[in-house]
């Protein structure tokens, strides 16, 4: 009796694509693939791939744990409003978002998205935002209900290791 015999065939991956399938540990780490991810994104990308590719690694990279609901909720909302921004950022036993993150398509004018978060910090009363099409970043600080969120900084996705804002949005500023 003849029979079939059928061997798995495994995937093939390069060393590089390796490294780059590996969990981001740290900011200069995503840096560099967030640049290689930019390159090779078509300027169309839609905000989906843009979040998967390049703003979900640096919510990472900034040591927040995706895979954890009480601490990063994506198209977050509550039972007080509408609105839902792409991700809220929580410390330990806050029942506000600490930071909110609103993801723009790549091609994005990032200007064009300032209202938008802005009313996301004053209707969920978070003290950071960040606004970015994954290229640039806007960070915002929020002071009070009554004060209008002030952006602090804008920089580019090569800068965010040299600034120092955002050691103020790593988990470990909220955690430790």
């Amino acid at each position: 009796m003849g029979g079939i015999s059928v061997e798995p065939l495994e995937r093939k991956r390069s060393a590089e694509s390796q490294n780059q399938a590996a969990s981001i540990v740290d900011l200069d780490t995503y840096i560099d693939l967030a640049a290689t991810a930019i390159s090779t994104l078509p300027g169309d990308a839609r905000e989906e791939e843009t979040k998967a590719k390049l703003i979900t690694p640096f919510v990472e990279a900034l040591g927040w744990n995706k895979y954890d609901g009480t601490e990063v909720r994506l198209e977050y909302t509550d039972s007080m409003t509408s609105l839902r921004p792409d991700y809220a950022l929580f410390g330990p036993e806050s029942e506000t978002p600490d930071v909110i993150v609103e993801a723009k398509q790549l091609s994005t004018d990032l200007d064009k998205g300032e209202q938008q978060l802005c009313n996301y910090l004053r209707v969920f009363a978070a003290k950071w935002g960040i606004l970015t099409n994954g290229k640039e970043f806007y960070v915002y600080r929020h002071g009070s209900d009554n004060d209008l969120p002030e952006k602090l900084v804008e920089m580019q996705v090569k800068d965010l290791s040299q600034a120092n804002i955002v050691d103020s949005l790593r988990r470990s500023a909220f955690y430790d």
